[in-house]
């Protein structure tokens, strides 16, 4: 999708809500979201420190939670740590508590660098408070912590905030230092093309209003706003999909639709929808965008002038190579490189770009999983019916160890690096593999085209970097994981049984997947769409 030269809230100006799913009768809301510090790095060389302290924090992520029967069906649930227990094998610094309360994990953590947040607004008069997506969680809770950093909620500057002790059953929140908020936030009403902006509809919600005591070393962390998108209700802590954002939102009646939806136009940039998608109407202004800069080489006069030149280029880089997309109107600006004349039939099972591929979720009733029925490298399909599961803060692609290697072992000239940066593989900078990604009937590339402006690294979007300066061989982006009890010399992985994260033979799939695909999250019918862009 080639519209970096135009900022994304340019875009959401000139959007028209509207949805593609037909059960919806209401138009949607689009939120802008941004990756908090900007794309994820892209150098020349690969800073080895960094990517692995990136992974030991996705991580622990991951292990703060764990498997267990209740009932008739298997639930995941925040995982309880004790004082001066390791939480992963990848990071060995103990976990002593959060900035909640000692020995005890709020998912929902706040403010971190590389997650994707939204602007909230919030209170009278209004306040705007950064709201991280959290796809772990299913909580939506405001942390205010006298610490000085991060966003903040001043409650005692809003006229309509109340505090209770109950939820809204008449119980407690049942975790300590939370309480139950209530007040009035603005949901964004759309632009109208004569009218201008529609403004913002007020509507009061609940919350969980969570302070951590000025003793705790915890005090120290950001404040900031969680909103909770897992699908599972043991991963609500202080209230759950119950008392959640987007349940409220529907039963206020500004959406009908229980689908929120996520589409990212760069590494830094991205749209959040609820009650349905938001392609379309990015697509709607793209043929608006394209039809300016038709005037503008015709030598007529754009309302984009100024920013003109960039979005050109960009145009023109992606125009070149794709002849055979020109006829498509529906595609607009979001032309693709040719993938290989030969492997055309490889490439696209349909061409159809409205068409959503829906999959069931799976797997322990928690977090979006789904069955990726195959990866394919360069035409050929090298895995096969694979568990994974979204989260769009994640960077990488991680997978199984020995499912990694498969998929290292078809790109030629590709090596596993030594330790301890053995989760990481390099391939030939001048050779990046072309990788596709098949679910149901839908096929689609990822990690093609070039970096974001301002990214360096050869090899393309699977790179992280050069191995050493000067070298030709790049570190890939897909690397392994390694959440269960390693052990130390056969390298197995051992967490078999409902006990245990259950990440064993699982992949995630974050930002790479969601900068080629819209997604889109059905938590009524506890399924998962995916759309070409």
């Amino acid at each position: 999708m080639c519209i970096s030269g135009f900022h994304l809230s340019t875009i959401l100006l000139l959007i028209i809500p509207f949805t593609n799913f037909t059960i919806a009768t209401l138009p949607p809301l689009h939120y802008t979201i941004t990756r908090r510090g900007g794309s994820f790095p892209a150098p020349d060389t690969a800073n080895f420190t960094f990517l692995q302290s990136t992974l030991a924090d996705i991580n622990a992520r991951f292990t703060n939670s764990e498997r267990i029967l209740k009932g008739n069906k298997v639930v995941r649930v925040p995982k309880r740590w004790h004082d001066g227990q390791i939480t992963n094998t990848t990071n060995s610094k103990p976990r002593s508590g959060t900035h909640l309360q000692p020995g005890t994990t709020l998912l929902g953590e706040v403010g971190n660098s590389g997650s994707w947040f939204m602007s909230l607004k919030i209170g009278e008069p209004s306040q705007n408070v950064d709201l991280d997506l959290n796809m772990l969680t299913a909580d939506f809770a405001i942390i205010s912590t006298p610490s000085g950093k991060g966003s903040f909620y001043l409650e005692e500057r809003s006229g309509t905030y109340s505090v209770s002790n109950d939820n809204e059953e008449g119980k407690g929140m049942n975790f300590p230092g939370c309480r139950r908020g209530k007040d009035i936030v603005g949901l964004p009403l759309g632009f109208d093309m004569l009218a201008g902006f529609k403004g913002d509809r007020y509507i009061p919600v609940n919350f969980a209003h969570c302070r951590p005591q000025k003793q705790w070393i915890g005090s120290l962390g950001n404040s900031g706003a969680s909103l909770g998108l897992a699908i599972g209700e043991g991963l609500g802590q202080v209230g759950g999909w119950k008392g959640g954002l987007l349940g409220q939102i529907v039963k206020s009646g500004v959406v009908d639709t229980e689908v929120w939806s996520l589409m990212l136009i760069n590494g830094h940039e991205g749209v959040f929808s609820v009650g349905g998608s938001s392609v379309e109407a990015v697509r709607e202004v793209e043929e608006l965008i394209e039809k300016e800069l038709k005037k503008l080489e015709a030598g007529g006069v754009s309302e984009f002038q100024s920013q003109n030149d960039e979005l050109k280029r960009d145009v023109d880089a992606s125009q070149s190579g794709n002849d055979e997309f020109k006829g498509n109107s529906e595609i607009g600006l979001m032309k693709r490189d040719e993938f290989s004349s030969d492997n055309n039939d490889v490439t696209w099972k349909t061409d159809d770009e409205s068409v959503w591929e829906w999959s069931e979720v799976r797997g322990a009733d928690g977090w979006w999983e789904i069955l990726m029925k195959g990866i394919w490298i360069d035409g050929n399909k090298v895995i096969q019916n694979q568990p994974i599961v979204l989260d769009v803060n994640t960077p990488y692609i991680i997978g199984p160890p020995h499912q990694v290697r498969n998929l290292y072992s078809s790109i030629s000239g590709s090596r596993q690096l030594p330790p301890p940066h053995d989760q990481f593989h390099a391939y030939p900078c001048f050779n990046p593999p072309h990788l596709l990604l098949e679910f149901g009937n839908l096929r689609f590339k990822v990690l093609d085209g070039k970096r974001d402006e301002g990214g360096f690294s050869p090899g393309g979007r699977f790179s992280l970097g050069r191995m050493e300066r000067g070298s030709g061989y790049c570190v890939g982006i897909v690397v392994e994981g390694r959440f269960g009890n390693m052990d130390g010399r056969s390298r197995v992985v051992e967490n078999d049984g409902v006990d245990g994260n259950g990440m064993e033979d699982m992949w995630i799939f974050g930002e790479p997947l969601f900068r080629d695909v819209q997604v889109a999250f059905d938590w009524k019918e506890k399924r998962v769409g995916m759309q070409r862009l």
